[in-house]
C-alpha cells in the first residue's frame, strides 16, 4: 500500500523507515520518490523532518512509531482499525483503503492547516505515553506484582 501511495504522489518525497523483512525487496524496487534510511536512531530528528506521518498498516495495535509521531506533533493518517482509534485518542485522520489514504494525503497537501488536531494530539500523547503514565503507572506495578 505504501508503494502504491508513493507512486500516486510522484512530486512528494516519501520516507519508509525501518529495516523489516521487506526492506531489501522494497529498496531494490528503486522507487524514485521513496527514501529508505533503514533503522532510525535519532527519533526526534527523524519525526521533526516529517510534514505528514502516513501509516497504512493493519498488523499493529499499539505502534511506537505512531506514538512517536503524535509526540512530535506530526499530523497522522493511519489505518482505520479500532486499535488505532483507541491508541491515538481519535486524533488522526483514518483511512480504510488505498483510495481513502490517497484522498486524505491529497487533502492535507492541498490545505495542511485543515488538519487541525495537532495540538490536541500532542497533548493526548503526553497524557498517555509520557513516562509517568507508561512506566510509573503501568510497568512498575506490573513488574512488582511478580515479586
Amino acid at each position: 500500500d505504501f508503494v502504491v501511495l508513493a507512486n500516486s504522489f510522484r512530486s512528494e518525497q516519501f520516507i519508509l523507515a525501518g529495516d523489516g523483512n521487506q526492506f531489501s525487496y522494497l529498496r531494490d524496487q528503486n522507487i524514485p520518490n521513496v527514501y529508505m534510511p533503514g533503522w532510525i536512531r535519532d527519533f526526534p530528528d527523524f519525526y521533526a523532518k516529517l510534514k505528514l506521518f502516513v501509516f497504512p498498516t493493519r498488523d499493529e495495535c499499539n505502534s511506537m512509531s505512531l506514538a512517536r509521531a503524535m509526540a512530535a506533533a506530526c499530523p497522522i493518517v493511519c489505518q482505520d482499525i479500532p486499535a488505532f482509534r483507541e491508541t491515538t485518542g481519535g486524533y488522526a485522520w483514518f483511512a480504510r483503503d488505498v483510495p481513502e489514504f490517497a484522498s486524505r494525503i491529497q487533502a492535507f497537501l492541498n490545505d495542511p492547516v485543515s488538519y487541525d488536531m495537532v495540538p490536541q494530539a500532542l497533548q493526548w500523547a503526553w497524557d498517555h505515553y509520557d513516562k509517568s503514565h507508561t512506566v510509573d503507572e503501568g510497568w512498575d506495578p506490573y513488574l512488582e506484582s511478580f515479586a
